[in-house]
């Protein structure tokens, strides 16, 4: 597992049974980052890319919700 990798949990949303959700916590934005740019999170968006309706994807933080801009941001960065 991912250094910095806290919990995760797979789960359907009550009232649409269609929708399959997919969460983890992480114990800093760095490590989440690292995570971000790892082959794991690679074949995560590849399996996203299957799914026959528009995947959300979405990264809560304390203060902000955050995109897909956010992790071509971070997979495409020099830091």
């Amino acid at each position: 597992m991912d250094r910095g990798f806290l919990e995760g949990r797979i789960y359907q949303e009550a009232g649409n049974p269609e929708a399959l959700c997919f969460e983890q916590d992480w114990s800093s934005e760095l490590e989440l980052k690292s995570h971000i740019r790892s082959s794991c999170f690679t074949d995560l968006l590849r399996l996203m890319e299957t799914s026959p309706a528009a995947p959300i994807l979405e990264i809560h933080s304390v203060n902000n919700v955050f995109d897909m801009r956010y992790v071509e941001g971070v997979r495409f960065s020099d830091d």
